[in-house]
């Protein structure tokens, strides 16, 4: 049983009937009391009349496009079906959170008779990857003469998966074709072997088919193989911090997008020259998506899709940052016993912790990597503002094991802050911020790490040219 609501028109009829039995009453006329009363019951019965005429209604809704990416228009249809008789009926299509309509329209009016259906075509746009929800659809029923409305929901809920723009792969792949760069790889040779061509020689029993060099066969008039040597090369494993520090935004660029894009411009261009590349995403506590080294981009690409995206925030402040003397401090034995008994609960795991610096993602993160004792190429992605303590102890440990360190930090401001709002109050937060990050950088300087402080144009092209000194 769906609920009526009344029209103002309907309220306003009611108000005139009661107007009418108050003259009959005062000026004792039967007339304005005999018309109200006729009033009255031929609202009686068209609101029943009314709750006949609504049947069955269905509703569904199809996306055109399978793969869908940032800023890329989606085509919608939406169907919905009248199974009574002759009503008057809205539609709305609620389009999921963060989605621009860039053509069309999500709702419609129109007089619909029995089994008949009406349809709505509109197109939209994200403006961030990840996971978005289309949930209900909003029905609003009305009869003839406006007197009685019903309002229904019905509930299509579809999830999609958004990917990041195509154009940042497209941008990579140029640079891996040596378009806009030439990428020196040296600095990332390491433990993993790659086949390289050293010259040939006489085929002996064992050799492979593939391996016959047919051009020196013809040369020497003898069946003559390739002769290889074995390169090292590492695996790199992109740490994506995504903790609510890099979430925040208070427009349409967020830390943590722009960190994705840069994931994956990096994929392409390391992949490209046969660098397997893998990914540790983590946030405050715990690993949240491990990617074991990989020459297959999809896996990779597939897995920044649905990672935490952006979160509103009206301003660009950040969490308290420790400052950088806080990092040698001892911890009591009694915090020390408190973090061993919250951090398996909050971590989902069961491992003894000794100090507030190992109840991390990222502390967690560099265990797990130091465990198969390899030598690794590190890309750290992350703001430095949520547990800097345990990320100066992640690099410094990764710096211990003689791991190749790269640290791409976003600077929060260049994100997310209103240059129309910004007041004194502000500037002194702002300045204290960038002295405790510029202090941190120094600190890790020291190590002879790669650091890129990034700003939100930033592209993987850049990056490698900022780490490998080269300019256009």
């Amino acid at each position: 049983m769906h609920l009526i609501q009344f029209s103002i028109y309907y309220k306003t009829i009611v108000f005139l009937s009661f107007l009418l039995f108050l003259i009959s009453f005062l000026f004792q006329n039967l007339i304005p009391a005999l018309s109200a009363l006729a009033i009255l019951v031929f609202l009686i019965y068209t609101k029943f009349s009314f709750i006949k005429k609504v049947g069955k209604i269905t509703a569904s809704r199809k996306l055109f496009e399978k793969q869908i990416f940032v800023n890329h228009p989606i085509n919608i249809k939406t169907k919905v079906k009248n199974g009574g008789k002759q009503i008057n009926l809205k539609i709305i299509d609620n389009p999921p959170e963060n989605s621009t309509i860039t053509k069309g329209k999500n709702q419609i009016e129109k007089l619909l008779n029995q089994n008949e259906e009406i349809t709505i075509d509109y197109q939209i746009k994200f403006n961030s990857r990840g996971k978005k929800d289309f949930k209900n659809i909003d029905l609003e029923i009305t009869d003839l003469s406006n007197l009685y409305k019903i309002n229904i929901q019905k509930t299509l809920t579809e999830t999609i998966w958004v990917h990041s723009d195509p154009e940042e792969i497209k941008k990579a792949k140029r640079v891996s074709q040596r378009e806009h760069i030439e990428i020196d790889t040296p600095s990332l040779m390491g433990l993993e072997t790659l086949d390289e061509m050293q010259g040939t020689r006489e085929f002996q029993p064992g050799d492979k088919l593939k391996d016959i060099d047919w051009k020196a066969t013809s040369r020497f008039q003898k069946i003559m193989t390739k002769l290889f040597e074995k390169k090292e090369l590492l695996d790199t494993i992109v740490l994506l911090d995504c903790s609510h520090s890099m979430r925040r935004t208070s427009g349409n660029i967020s830390k943590i997008n722009h960190a994705t894009n840069l994931a994956v411009s990096l994929t392409k261009i390391l992949q490209s020259i046969r660098h397997p590349i893998g990914l540790v995403a983590f946030d405050e506590y715990k690993i949240i998506k491990s990617v074991n080294p990989t020459n297959n981009y999809s896996n990779i690409f597939e897995s920044l899709t649905d990672l935490p995206s952006q979160i509103k925030t009206k301003d660009y402040k950040s969490n308290e940052s420790l400052e950088l003397n806080q990092i040698e401090k001892e911890t009591s034995v009694e915090q020390k016993n408190f973090i061993s008994t919250v951090f398996p609960f909050l971590a989902k795991g069961r491992r003894k912790i000794k100090s507030p610096t190992q109840a991390t993602g990222v502390y967690e993160a560099i265990r797990v990597l130091m465990m198969d004792n390899k030598t690794k190429h590190i890309i750290f992605l992350t703001d430095l503002e949520t547990n800097i303590q345990s990320i100066y102890r992640a690099i410094t440990l990764a710096h211990s094991k003689k791991y190749n360190v790269w640290l791409l930090a976003p600077f929060s401001p260049f994100y997310n802050i209103d240059k129309e709002k910004i007041d004194t109050g502000n500037l002194e937060e702002l300045y204290k911020l960038k002295q405790t990050r510029d202090s941190f950088i120094q600190k890790i300087r020291k190590l002879n790490i790669e650091i890129v402080e990034l700003t939100p144009l930033m592209e993987g092209v850049k990056v490698i040219e900022q780490v490998r000194g080269k300019k256009k």
